[in-house]
Formats: C-alpha cells, sequence, structure tokens
C-alpha cells in the first residue's frame, strides 16, 4: 500500500513538473501591451512657409485673412500630420500674427513647430543682420516673454538652415568648431528656456543642407544635439534620398529627421504635370516608408505655392496631396509572432513587400511587431532559418488590426518534442491516467 501511495506521488510530480516547464505558454498577447508610434513617420509635418512667413508683415492689419490660415489648417490636419510647421519670424512685429496661426493650429488639434528665425539672421524684411550672440539672447527673450505659444509636444527650431546666416555656410568659411559650438549653444539656451516656463517642448531639431550635416554633425556633435540629425533635403532620384538617409544615419550614430523634402524642384526633377508630381512623391514616400523605422520625422514642404505645393493656386487639394495623406495616415498591422507552444519568439525576420517596395524589420525582445501599410495590399512574411515561413495578406481597408502568428518549427528538437507531446494532454488528464494505473 505504502508503495502505491510513494508510486503515486511520484508519478504526480512527474506530470506537474512537466506541465510547469514543458507546457505551451497560456499567456494572452493584448495590442495595448505595444508601446510603440502611431503613425508612419512618428512626426508628421506640413509646412506652411510660403503663407505664414513670406505674407506674414502683409497680413498684419487682415482679420479676414484668419479664414484662410483656418482653411489651409484643416487641410493640413486632414492629410494626417501631428504638427504643422509655421515659420512665422519671432520678431516682436510678428508675434501678433504667429499668434493667429498657433491659434487655428490648435482649434484643429495639431501640435506646432515652430520653424521661423529673427529676421535679422537672414534680413527678412529689410532687417538689420545679427550677430550669433544677439540671436542666442533674443532666442531666450522670445521663449521666455511667450510661454502662452507654446504647448507640450511642440517643436521649436531657433535658427533653421543657420549657415544661410551671421553664421556663414561651414563649407565656405571653414570654421567647423565654431559652427558646432554655436548649434550646442542654441540647443542648451533653448532647453533651459523651455525648462524655465514649464513646458515639455523639444529644442532645437536645426535643419541644415544634408551636405551641411555631412561636414557637422559627427557623433559627439549629434550626441550633444538630441541624437537627432535634421536635413532639408532634395535630390535627383527618392532612392538617392533613401541612401543618403542612411548614410548620414551611419556616420553620425544619429536619427535622421526630414526638416523639408519634396518635390519637383525644377533644377532637378523638371517641371512636373500635376500627375507626374504625384507619381515622384509616391516613389519619395515609398523609398522613405522602407527606412520608417530610422526616421522619426518628415515635414513635407511646401502646402502651397511654389512647385512642390500641396494645393492648387485656389487653395484645392493637389494629387501629390493624396499621395502624402495615404502615408500619413497608413494603417498599421500589431501582434506577436509565437511558435506552436505558445512561446514568444524574438529576432524573427519580417519583410513587408507591397507594389514597388520592400520593408524588414524584426521582431522584439518580446516577440511583438508594429509594421505600417501604406498600399491597398500587401504580403507580410515571418520566419528565421529555424521556423518555416508564414505569409499574411493585409489591406489598408481594415485599419489598423492586430494579429497573432504562429510559426512551425522547421527542425523540431528533442525537448520540444516532449513539450509538444505534454502540451497535448492535459495534466489533469496525466493525473487521473496515473491514479487508474495504481488502483489496477
Amino acid at each position: 500500500m505504502h508503495k502505491k501511495i510513494l508510486v503515486f506521488v511520484f508519478s504526480f510530480a512527474v506530470v506537474a513538473i512537466g506541465y510547469i516547464f514543458f507546457a505551451p505558454s497560456t499567456q494572452t498577447f493584448a495590442a495595448s501591451n505595444l508601446q510603440e508610434k502611431e503613425t508612419l513617420f512618428g512626426i508628421q509635418a506640413i509646412d506652411t512657409m510660403k503663407e505664414s512667413r513670406d505674407r506674414a508683415r502683409a497680413v498684419i492689419s487682415d482679420p479676414s485673412y484668419d479664414s484662410k490660415i483656418d482653411a489651409q489648417m484643416r487641410l493640413v490636419k486632414e492629410a494626417g500630420a501631428t504638427h504643422v510647421s509655421i515659420a512665422t519670424p519671432y520678431d516682436e512685429e510678428f508675434v501678433p500674427v504667429l499668434k493667429r496661426w498657433v491659434a487655428s493650429a490648435r482649434r484643429h488639434g495639431l501640435s506646432v513647430w515652430f520653424r521661423g528665425n529673427f529676421s535679422g539672421w537672414e534680413g527678412w524684411f529689410d532687417y538689420p543682420r545679427i550677430t550669433p550672440s544677439q540671436h542666442l539672447a533674443k532666442t531666450k527673450t522670445f521663449i521666455i516673454a511667450h510661454p502662452e505659444l507654446f504647448e507640450n509636444g511642440d517643436i521649436f527650431s531657433p535658427c533653421p538652415e543657420c549657415e544661410n546666416g551671421a553664421m556663414g555656410d561651414p563649407r565656405v568659411t571653414g570654421k567647423v568648431a565654431d559652427y558646432r559650438t554655436f548649434l550646442i549653444a542654441e540647443h542648451t539656451t533653448v532647453q533651459a528656456a523651455f525648462q524655465l516656463i514649464g513646458k515639455q517642448v523639444t529644442g532645437t531639431y536645426p535643419s541644415m543642407n544634408a551636405d551641411v550635416a555631412r561636414l557637422i554633425m559627427d557623433r559627439p556633435t549629434t550626441a550633444a544635439l538630441g541624437g537627432m540629425v535634421v536635413i532639408d533635403h532634395y535630390v535627383r532620384t527618392p532612392e538617392q534620398f533613401r541612401q543618403d538617409v542612411i548614410n548620414i544615419g551611419n556616420a553620425s550614430a544619429g536619427a535622421v529627421a526630414l526638416g523639408e523634402l519634396g518635390g519637383p524642384i525644377p533644377d532637378l526633377q523638371g517641371y512636373l504635370s500635376e500627375k507626374d508630381q504625384a507619381a515622384y512623391i509616391e516613389k519619395l514616400m515609398g523609398a522613405l516608408w522602407t527606412q520608417n523605422d530610422n526616421i522619426p520625422l518628415v515635414n513635407y514642404w511646401v502646402l502651397s505655392d511654389g512647385s512642390t505645393a500641396l494645393l492648387n493656386a485656389n487653395g484645392t487639394p493637389r494629387a501629390a496631396y493624396e499621395i502624402v495623406r495615404k502615408y500619413f495616415t497608413a494603417p498599421y498591422i500589431s501582434g506577436t509572432v509565437v511558435n506552436t507552444l505558445g512561446d514568444r519568439l524574438s529576432g524573427i525576420s519580417i519583410q513587408v513587400t507591397d507594389t514597388s517596395n520592400v520593408y524588414t524589420a524584426t521582431t522584439s525582445t518580446k516577440g511583438e511587431f508594429r509594421v505600417f501599410v501604406p498600399q491597398d495590399t500587401a504580403t507580410i512574411s515571418f520566419g528565421s532559418n529555424s521556423y518555416v515561413s508564414e505569409k499574411i495578406i493585409v489591406h489598408r481597408s481594415e485599419g489598423s488590426t492586430y494579429k497573432n502568428v504562429i510559426l512551425e518549427p522547421a527542425d523540431p528538437s528533442f525537448i520540444y518534442n516532449v513539450r509538444e507531446f505534454i502540451s497535448k494532454v492535459p495534466a489533469y488528464v496525466q493525473t487521473a491516467a496515473a491514479i487508474l494505473f495504481l488502483n489496477k
């Protein structure tokens, strides 16, 4: 009798231990566990410079202009932008105009990327030129004097394309060290000013020509500026653009943000029809989609006026506007990749293929993934050397969805087979079988 009891206890212990160590995972994988970006590029902006800066003086005394501001802001919002870029100068003369642009942005639920400057830096509106030290002092004074302009989540650039002003272009002056020192001083000044007014505003995002970035943004400088390289970039082909993003990111060890992009630029692409402009922007955005994990910010330049405009002269959207909106509103597919035992699988290769581009990624350490699908239909492949590939077809019309993916091992080990065998026989069944056997 005692022997039967001992055998029973031993059998029960073996079953229990086996179930604990070899049973499949019973975790559930909720989409809310994924703490990732909600839009393709994280921060998505459209620039209003041709209106918000170039017409700033002309509309100071024109209250009817607010209707045009609101119309443009509505289109920026409907395009899927998270931010609107406003380039109104920071001089006190223009603050009333800047406030009108900012107020409209808030009414439309947009954060603001302040991409203006003091007019004296480049001599806008016949302002006398100012020095770098004056620029630093003015920047601090402006932020502290106007805390009502800013909200948490905004971006503030005190000196976009600084190479066009008092510092001079370092490619010409050769004063590379001085230029780096000034950018870092601007960054420090801006961050301290926003801390004083209690606003969580990112600064300084000093956008610059890509050739200037290649010269200036070495790894120590990039780190000192918050790990971000912001380029205002226009090139002949989308593929060159994509490669430039990769190269600058590798050289600087920073994330590459796009302070300006768009097309066509006549000197590069020639004069394009509305249809051809849309085709070019489709290729450009598609190339950037393949690198979206490394691009935290995109600012399309510009909303209205100029060869790159997204709007016609009468304010109606051009075909290129719809292309930008397609990418800015791209839905995502989130999920967790597990094996047949329910174990989360990290480092699984993911490949998303649409009509003309391929995006690649890997699952996180928790086996999670999130990929964006701008096109109507895309194929997502999952796999590795250890697991049989699995494909799913996704459609943009489904919207953002959550899908678990289960992979079969290519060559399961003995332990895996044992676990799988045990997983198919619930513990209570195994225990009952042991009791029946002992009672015979």
